[in-house]
């Protein structure tokens, strides 16, 4: 969990890895990944509740604080937000959830038992706000204008005195890191 300054940002741990395994829509066969044009996919991710009803992307309930310039001389040095019933208020502004890489391009990369795939790397997202959630992943096809969505298994964001710890990295996570991608990897595995 991370607060709304970027300063005290905590990543999603492990990161998640979404592979990608196309197949021909009209025979059903799995289609060569090394015969993809990577820079078509792209994979969109969004956070929202566990059982899939709401997108929670977006948090609609932090109040504009409204630059000086546009107050009147009484209210000009005060921090205080405007209430939105106000003319000079610019009403409520959305603040992000889910912060970080939302928007990720593929990668082909050998996995742990040194197969060729498809793989998108979710190494850079974090969650700021405590609970339970899921991730909506949307994956784009710009060559054809296709699109599929799936849902993530349901995760859990904790506050910073309710943290449990940081989770060892994983092995695919650590071949993938040594193929040059950047995922943070704990230096020393745990017993």
């Amino acid at each position: 969990m991370c607060g709304l300054g970027d300063k005290d940002r905590r990543q999603i741990s492990p990161p998640p890895f979404v592979k990608v395994s196309p197949f021909d829509i009209t025979t059903g066969r799995p289609l060569d990944s090394t015969s993809i044009e990577l820079s078509q996919l792209v994979l969109v991710v969004e956070l929202w509740s566990p059982d899939e009803t709401q997108d929670l992307t977006l948090n609609q309930n932090i109040q504009n604080v409204v630059d000086g310039d546009h107050l009147n001389n009484s209210t000009k040095h005060s921090n205080q937000p405007v209430s939105s019933d106000s003319e000079e208020s610019m009403g409520d502004v959305p603040t992000r959830n889910l912060i970080g890489s939302t928007v990720l391009n593929a990668f082909s990369l050998l996995n742990d038992r040194h197969e060729q795939g498809i793989w998108f790397i979710l190494g850079d997202l974090s969650v700021r706000i405590e609970g339970e959630f899921k991730l909506k992943l949307n994956l784009l096809d710009l060559s054809t204008d296709r699109s599929i969505s799936a849902f993530s298994n349901t995760f859990k964001v904790y506050s910073a005195k309710k943290f449990p710890g940081v989770v060892d990295s994983m092995p695919l996570g650590r071949v993938f890191a040594s193929q040059g991608v950047k995922i943070p990897i704990r230096r020393e595995m745990r017993d």
